[in-house]
């Protein structure tokens, strides 16, 4: 009997997290095409409900510094979840020529985005969608371009940890 306990407290520890459990965190590394966070950046994820999430994140793209948050629906099950959002960035021009705005905004939709998140904390993203320029203007050589109205595609995948 008396070895009876340490081996339940060992079986307890040594268990992973039930399937139904998710961890309310992750950050995650993003490598994207004109994604919320640019080409390259840094994302932290909190989950707020089971089904609601909010993003926020920090990149460099071409068009500058980048600055997101985005609100998002998650539906599914700990490990394999689909995950859609909407939100705003913020474009900072770190040297702007003397005609470009120094902030260019735009709104990003991931609409079609998967993420998996492990049992040990390992975390996945995919993501599709769309961004629209609302704000700002960039100068060529040749006249300037107003980013209101911009349509692009965008995407993103992304490797971290949540906890």
């Amino acid at each position: 009997m008396k070895h009876l306990v340490p081996l339940i407290l060992l079986t307890a520890i040594s268990t992973p997290a039930r399937a139904t459990e998710l961890r309310d965190n992750a950050l995650r590394l993003d490598l994207g095409f004109v994604s919320a966070v640019g080409e390259a950046g840094v994302t932290y994820t909190r989950s707020l409900t089971r089904t609601v999430q909010l993003e926020a994140g920090a990149g460099w793209g071409f068009s500058g510094l980048q600055l997101s948050l985005m609100p998002k629906l998650s539906v599914g099950g700990a490990r394999h979840r689909y995950v859609g959002g909407v939100g705003l960035a913020a474009a900072v021009r770190l040297n702007p020529d003397s005609d470009e705005s120094p902030v260019l905004g735009w709104l990003n939709a991931d609409i079609l985005g998967y993420e998996y998140r492990s049992a040990g904390g390992f975390t996945l993203l995919a993501a599709i969608g769309l961004s629209v320029g609302i704000a700002g203007h960039y100068s060529w050589e040749d006249g300037r371009e107003e980013v209101a109205g911009i349509l692009m595609p965008q995407g993103r995948i992304g490797v971290g940890y949540s906890f």
